[in-house]
Order: structure tokens, then sequence, then C-alpha cells
């Protein structure tokens, strides 16, 4: 079974318009797709399952979310907005880079460590080979949604003189340095005994090799 994007996951109503969207019932949604997407793989859960464990009507699903592509990738969102990586943590041009990508390195090695998204990453590799479609959400809506904001960040900041490409080639070195090796053995189910302040020390470590790396030009 592949991702539903056939006309079966067209709202069965035809029409959004009007109809209440309750925010509780869209964490229901979220959370019942998230739980049965990392227990079955995204393939092999359909929308019915998801109504059915969320405790809504198929109907109510669909009010929510245009297919199941789509509830894959507002599952994907939700769980990077549980770590703040949006453009509030990157906003203030006041502060001193250093402070602001800090914050926002610890917080994106703390959603890598996560262990529902090192789940996720294992069943995206399991299932990309026959369903391209799902690595394709993953990465539009998880790692370039954090490019993009980083790029952002770099090219309009004015701490920074960077052109767009640049300032992308940028967002991508960083995102890659704070990866970092414990991030491979995680994924690989190895032991990684990384406490917080081993966390911290990483990211200032990745800075000082990022800001090292732009001062010599060499992105």
């Amino acid at each position: 079974m592949t991702l539903e994007t056939t006309q079966i996951d067209v709202n069965p109503t035809g029409n959004k318009a009007g109809r209440p969207k309750s925010i509780e019932k869209r964490k229901r949604i979220l959370d019942a797709a998230t739980d049965l997407f990392l227990a079955n793989g995204v393939s092999s859960t359909s929308m019915d399952m998801v109504a059915t464990t969320a405790g809504v009507s198929k109907q109510t699903v669909y009010s929510h979310f245009n297919s199941k592509d789509d509830l894959f990738a507002a599952v994907i969102s939700q769980k990077c907005g549980e770590y703040q990586l949006d453009k509030t943590a990157l906003l203030d041009p006041n502060r001193e880079p250093k402070a602001v990508l800090h914050e926002f390195g610890s917080r994106f090695v703390s959603l890598l460590r996560d262990k529902q998204v090192i789940a996720m990453h294992r069943i995206v590799i399991a299932e990309g080979a026959s369903n391209p479609r799902v690595a394709e959400i993953f990465y539009e809506s998880g790692p370039v949604s954090e490019i993009n904001l980083l790029t952002e960040y770099f090219y309009h900041s004015p701490h920074f003189t960077l052109s767009e490409d640049m300032a992308r080639h940028a967002a991508v070195c960083l995102l890659n340095l704070l990866k970092g090796h414990f991030h491979f053995t995680e994924m690989l189910s190895l032991p990684c005994d990384l406490s917080e302040i081993d966390e911290s020390e990483h990211v200032s470590r990745t800075l000082a090799q990022f800001f090292a790396i732009l001062d010599h030009q060499a992105l």
C-alpha cells in the first residue's frame, strides 16, 4: 500500500468551508496519526485507522487534512514545533549570533534525540525505496524547513554579509555539523551516553567550528 494520493483521499464532502475545526480534535488526530505511523509505518496506516484511533469520524479527519500526505506533513511539523524550531527563535536582530544559534542548535539536537524522531527516521528509511513519497514529505516538512529557517536568518541578519546562496550553504553546513556522531550511533540503536551538559558542549564546539569556517570563507 502506498500513501493515499488517489481520489479516495479527497475530502468526501468535497467542501471544507464552514465546517468547525476544533483545535482539540485536530490535536487528537495528529497524536493518533503519530502513534499509528510509528507502530505500523506510514504506508500501512489508513485514514480510517486514524479516525478510529482518534475517536472521530473519517469526515472530521478530512475536515482538517485533505489527504494522508497532508496529515503526515503535519505530524512532522508538529514535532518540530514541540521544540520551538521556528522563526521566533531567530527573530531578534539585537541578539548576538552565537547566543541565537546556540539556543537554536540546542533545540535541534534535542529534536534529533527525541525517541519518536529517531523511530520516524528509521521508518522513512525503511519505506523510502518502495514509497519515495514518504521520504519526500518527511524531507520537505523536516530538514528542508529547518534549512529554510536558517537560510533566512543568515541572509537577513545584520550580523552576516552572505549572499542568499552562501546563506543556504551556511545553513546546511551548520545543521550537518550539529548532527555529530551521536546521531549516527542512535540511528543504529547503538548506545549513546550524552547528557544535557554534553549536548550543550557539543553545540558550543560545533558553533566554534562553524564560525571558524565562516571566517575562512570556506563554505
